[in-house]
């Protein structure tokens, strides 16, 4: 009769192993140690990054040339942006704003949008705003607050 073709072969033990670790995709120890190399190296990558950046970051901090204002906390974001305006001779624009409060661009933008319909600034050109003349000027005081009907301060 017919014979098998694998009658009379030894099994291929290796072989086999093979066969399984392709079909199912197994993980070896030469794969593992691939994977831990490249792991090592994008480690040493991203630490370095964040130390170049921390560097750039001191080297901006202590740069007296950059003229940025940083908004405190204690500070309503709107009064600061008020007062870089109120500052501002002839207006500022946004791109100036942006630069000098180091705020979002969407939050700045809000800021601007919450202070123009409150009547504090208004859009002198596109992109332009002024502190609008009914807002009262640092320092100055309303004159209806503090004096009475004959003239004198309260």
């Amino acid at each position: 009769m017919g014979r098998h073709k694998l009658e009379g072969k030894k099994p291929d033990i290796d072989g086999a192993v093979g066969y399984v670790i392709s079909k199912f995709k197994i993980a070896t120890l030469k794969d593992v140690d691939e994977l831990m190399l490249r792991i090592d190296r994008l480690e040493a990558n991203i630490s370095r990054m964040f130390k170049e950046l921390d560097k750039s970051q001191r080297m901006l901090e202590n740069d007296k040339s950059v003229k940025t204002q940083v908004c405190k906390a204690a500070v309503p974001i709107y009064e600061t942006v008020l007062d870089l305006i109120r500052e501002a001779k002839g207006g500022i624009d946004f791109k100036t704003l942006y630069r000098m409060t180091g705020l979002g661009e969407k939050t700045l933008r809000n800021t601007l949008y919450r202070l123009k319909t409150t009547g504090k600034i208004a859009p002198w050109k596109r992109g332009v705003y002024v502190v609008t003349s009914n807002e009262p000027e640092i320092g100055k005081v309303q004159a209806d607050e503090t004096e009475t009907e004959e003239g004198v301060i309260a």
